[in-house]
């Protein structure tokens, strides 16, 4: 009765460890890192390097598992438990368990036939295009150091009418300083009164600081602006001016944005 009994055993131990396979990129890893992080780590994007390839990932392997055990990326604050969020990018527990296997394993790249197809992002306006385009005035010059600026800037809308806003879309133009920004609708004219300017532009934080403001939209870093709907839009009533406050970091050098 020995020898069955020890084959048995021989044949579940080999079982459970042949099916124990170690991650690869191209099957397991990239599909996570595609669908989570290279929103902003690819090309031209504000994070400091690239994923879309396994040389740029194999590299950080480690710094992928550190930063994802500790939920430190990607950058998402909301607490689960509480419902679904449009865009959102918070892992599961499974999928970091990978993440670190990868990298205590060497980061092995696998099969080329397993890897799936890269993101397409769309070039410009990632909402489609857009019935107005306000710009600022004129660059805003942000010293090499000192503390972060909140900074409000009137852009009027110069409208004869009323109208409904559907979705706004904020596209900074120096991605290396804009930390985020937030895109109100004064509608009695006073951060234009503040501003001392139609197109002025004043020191800010918490918000515009003044009354009779809306937020219609906002950016941060990865974000995607809400689809338009015909279900939801915001009135916008004549002379009524838009107020983005934009918050910079300094990078060590002068910049224009």
């Amino acid at each position: 009765m020995k020898l069955p009994i020890a084959v048995l055993i021989a044949v579940v131990i080999s079982e459970v460890t042949c099916g124990a396979a170690t991650p690869t990129f191209n099957k397991d890893i990239a599909p996570i890192l595609y669908q989570n992080c290279a929103i902003c780590h690819r090309p031209g994007e504000v994070a400091p390097f690239s994923l879309l390839t396994y040389q740029d990932a194999a590299k950080r392997a480690r710094l992928i598992a550190t930063v994802t055990e500790r939920r430190y990326m990607p950058p998402w604050k909301a607490e689960p438990g509480y419902g679904t969020f449009a865009n959102e990018r918070r892992l599961t527990d499974a999928q970091i368990a990978l993440l670190q296997e990868w990298a205590e394993a060497g980061a092995p790249e696998g099969d080329s036939t397993e890897k799936p197809v890269p993101p397409l992002f769309a070039d410009g306006w990632q909402g489609g295009k857009p019935d107005r385009v306000l710009t600022l005035a004129s660059k805003y010059a942000l010293p090499a150091d000192g503390p972060d600026q909140f900074r409000c800037f009137v852009l009027p809308l110069n409208l004869d009418q009323d109208v409904y806003v559907g979705s706004v879309e904020f596209r900074p133009d120096n991605r290396r300083i804009v930390h985020h920004a937030l895109v109100f609708v004064d509608l009695n004219g006073t951060a234009r009164r503040r501003a001392a300017s139609a197109n002025g532009s004043y020191s800010c934080f918490g918000g515009p600081g003044v009354p009779g403001v809306g937020l219609i939209g906002g950016w941060t870093p990865g974000s995607i602006p809400l689809a338009r709907s015909d279900d939801f839009s915001r009135p916008i009533p004549r002379g009524a001016d838009v107020v983005v406050q934009i918050h910079y970091h300094p990078s060590g050098k002068p910049e224009l944005d």
